[in-house]
């Protein structure tokens, strides 16, 4: 009978020790999902300022150069860097439109770069001051990005260890994408 009841107790504290680390695993993913997220808002908030400081720039300086495709390009990337940012959970769609959008940006700044510097409308104090501007919210979009993949990497990593991938597998914790660049992210100052 004794032996009964103590087999009854260590079941029913294995039970308890399991439930426990079953709320605090869960929890613990939650909180590093939310971190996700809101380094995915900072990240897509960045890449919509610095795109809209590139169309801004666009429109707002007369470059004869500027081909009016550039100004139609920069109006897109900034539609789809809005859009892209009311996304709660990105998946590989989403990044991939991203980057092409950030792509697209780079592109299009760095022939605005080359055509401000070619007609010199704007004293080269002024065109230092927008060309620094533009590179320093680039800057600070790239910044976000890192941020973004670290967090990514370390909610990955955390729901890949055991038993939290159980954990998450039974309360729909999924992987997360990173958002990778291609190599040669060079800025139109760089250029």
């Amino acid at each position: 009978m004794r032996k009964g009841v103590v087999g009854s107790i260590v079941i029913a504290a294995f039970v308890v020790t399991v439930g426990l680390t079953a709320v605090a695993t869960e929890r613990q993913l939650a909180a590093q999902d939310a971190r996700v997220e809101q380094a995915w808002e900072r990240m897509t908030s960045a890449y919509f300022d610095w795109g809209r400081l590139a169309r801004q720039s666009l429109e707002s300086t007369r470059v004869d150069q500027a081909a009016p495709e550039d100004l139609l390009l920069s109006r897109q990337a900034v539609a789809s860097l809005r859009r892209t940012s009311r996304i709660a959970s990105p998946d590989a769609m989403e990044l991939a439109s991203l980057g092409a959008s950030r792509r697209t940006l780079d592109e299009v700044t760095a022939r605005f770069s080359v055509a401000m510097k070619t007609e010199a409308q704007i004293p080269g104090e002024a065109y230092d001051d927008l060309i620094d501007s533009l590179a320093a919210k680039r800057r600070e979009a790239e910044a976000a990005r890192a941020v973004f993949n670290a967090e990514t990497l370390a909610y990955n990593r955390l729901r890949r260890r055991f038993p939290t991938v159980l954990i998450a597998l039974a309360a729909g914790f999924g992987d997360r994408p990173y958002f990778d660049e291609p190599k040669d992210t060079t800025s139109a100052r760089d250029r």
